[in-house]
Parts: structure tokens; C-alpha cells; sequence
């Protein structure tokens, strides 16, 4: 199905879609966005929309957007047994790419934001990893944790909440 309207500040936007459900619980949709200036003789997506699913077993949305320079892609697995998201930005050499991943919403947490990766597992497992060099893991806060930081050269050890190194650090 294709749609045309122009719009107060003299782009024509037209859009194409295409719907398809079945038995009232799944459905696949997909929709295009064009636009063209009066003086132009191309169209121009300016974003592209895609959803399917089946529930409550699974859905799956995709979004992108050329002129905004930002993409969206989730997927989920029955609600909150897995659910995944993915977006990327990039705005004036500013970059964002987002990554999450969940399993039964924190049983496992993993993210990751321009190179820096953070996971969580139930009950008390946290391991940071970032770009510059740092580490962090930890076992229920401070029963066990060790931490490296490349900025200040320091390296710290905890057993049993009692600190057992303390190296370099400004």
C-alpha cells in the first residue's frame, strides 16, 4: 500500500507498507518512508520500520533511519526469558552503539557501550571491562574482588572483604 502527502515544509512524503496477520496472535508488518523536495526528482528513505512476531513466543522489531543515522533492532524470546537490544548512533563523529542482553531479565545482564562491557550474573558476579585498559571483578560486592586501573597504575585485591593488595595509584 503506498501513501502520499506533502507536508508544511514542502516535502512530499510517501510511504509503502505491508501488513500481514495470522490467527490473531502473529504478524509481520514493514513500512518505508520516503521524502522528496518540490525541486528533487529522487526520493530519499528517510526510515524504514519492521516488526514481526508470534505470541507470546517471540517479536522482533527493526528500525532504520538514513537521515538520522540511527538504527534499533530488539528481539525478545517468551516476554522476559531473553530479550535483546541493539542501537547505533552516529551524529556529528559522535558514535553510540548500545548492545544488551538479557536472560529471565538479570539472571544474566550483559551490555556494552562503545567497547565498554559490563556483565552481571545472578547472585553477585560483575566483570567490567573497558576500552582504556580497566578491569573490574567482583564476587558479591567485596568477598572477592580485583581491580586494575591502566589510568593510575593501581591494582587492588580483596578476599573476604579484607584488602589484601594495594598496588601503584596516585
Amino acid at each position: 500500500k503506498w501513501e502520499s502527502s506533502p507536508d508544511s515544509s514542502g516535502l512530499l512524503k510517501t510511504t509503502a507498507s505491508n501488513k500481514l496477520r495470522y490467527l490473531m496472535l502473529g504478524w509481520s508488518e514493514e513500512r518505508w518512508r520516503y521524502s522528496r523536495l518540490d525541486r528533487e526528482d529522487e526520493d530519499r528513505l528517510t526510515d524504514h520500520h519492521q516488526s514481526d512476531g508470534f505470541f507470546p513466543l517471540w517479536q522482533h522489531k527493526f528500525y532504520d533511519s538514513p537521515v538520522k543515522d540511527e538504527q534499533t533492532e530488539s528481539f525478545e524470546v517468551l516476554g522476559a526469558l531473553y530479550d535483546s537490544l541493539h542501537e547505533r548512533r552516529v551524529k556529528e563523529d559522535v558514535s553510540n552503539d548500545y548492545l544488551r542482553r538479557r536472560v529471565l531479565w538479570r539472571l544474566y545482564h550483559y551490555e556494552k557501550l562503545n567497547g565498554d562491557v559490563s556483565v552481571d550474573i545472578f547472585p553477585g558476579i560483575t566483570v567490567d571491562t573497558y576500552k582504556n585498559g580497566y578491569h573490574k571483578s567482583s564476587f558479591l560486592w567485596r568477598v572477592f574482588r580485583y581491580e586494575k586501573d591502566p589510568d593510575d597504575g593501581s591494582r587492588k585485591l580483596d578476599l573476604l572483604f579484607i584488602p589484601l593488595l594495594r598496588v601503584g595509584g596516585k
